[in-house]
């Protein structure tokens, strides 16, 4: 099973933001099984909700036979009363024609065997497309930025919710022969992003770090040693050779 996890889908205003878009349009072409995931904690769909499935059902028109669509309802488990999410499956559902309606809860778990057993029901027999080392690549940079990027906004989605990627400088092994280095910049586009990411005292930029580290650690089963550093780059999400560097291009 191949899993694609396509960018989050809202309305582009920059360069980025159509470059993502076409990136989830490539994933539709040849999928079998498609989840639209939502939260459960938004009683109806948002404006952004109903954009997403309009570019979904786009990408889908011209596709026979078409793929499975499901709907995922994700964040269950801030749900407390179960009861409460028959209206809210109901009201997403009025967006399309799904196979099958999902509510999980991706932290805790929830009804995910369920889900997945479902996705294998539907998927064609076909060869192994990935070998098992590439699964346990070392060069998997773009994996290893997305890490990094997962912690930035992790802790600063509020004050600096999209204009934050990462670019990984350097990755060999320790002097120590046992410890992997991976030197990375976290770029924004502008002085007081980065005063946010770095934190007083560089607190926060060591936060971010510790975070990060500690599951390149575990994903890469020996000890990290993260060199991270925080430069401005204003309107990188409009310039072509920025894209390109992050790998959107």
């Amino acid at each position: 099973m191949i899993f694609v996890d396509t960018p989050g889908l809202t309305s582009p205003r920059d360069l980025l933001g159509k470059r993502l878009v076409k990136h989830s349009e490539e994933a539709l072409v040849d999928c079998d099984v498609c989840l639209f995931m939502v939260s459960g904690i938004h009683p109806e769909p948002k404006d952004e909700d109903r954009w997403a499935f309009r570019v979904l059902r786009g990408g889908l028109r011209n596709r026979k036979p078409a793929p499975t669509l499901y709907l995922v309802i994700n964040k269950v488990d801030r749900v407390p009363d179960k009861r409460e999410l028959l209206p809210v499956i109901e009201n997403y559902s009025k967006l399309g024609e799904f196979s099958e309606v999902f509510p999980i809860s991706a932290l805790k778990g929830d009804n995910l065997k369920t889900l997945e057993k479902a996705i294998e029901a539907c998927l064609p027999v076909g060869p192994a497309y990935f070998q098992e080392e590439d699964l346990e690549s070392g060069e998997d940079l773009f994996y290893i930025s997305e890490i990094i990027r997962e912690k930035v906004l992790m802790f600063i989605h509020e004050e600096v919710p999209h204009g934050v990627a990462v670019a990984i400088d350097e990755v060999r092994p320790g002097k120590d022969g046992k410890t992997l280095y991976v030197r990375a910049t976290i770029f924004v586009e502008r002085e007081s992003h980065k005063a946010i990411v770095v934190g007083a005292g560089g607190q926060m930029l060591k936060k971010i770090g510790s975070k990060a580290r500690k599951e390149l650690s575990l994903w890469k089963k020996q000890p990290v040693f993260l060199d991270l550093w925080v430069k401005v780059k204003e309107g990188w999400q409009d310039r072509e050779e920025m894209l390109r560097l992050f790998g959107y291009a």
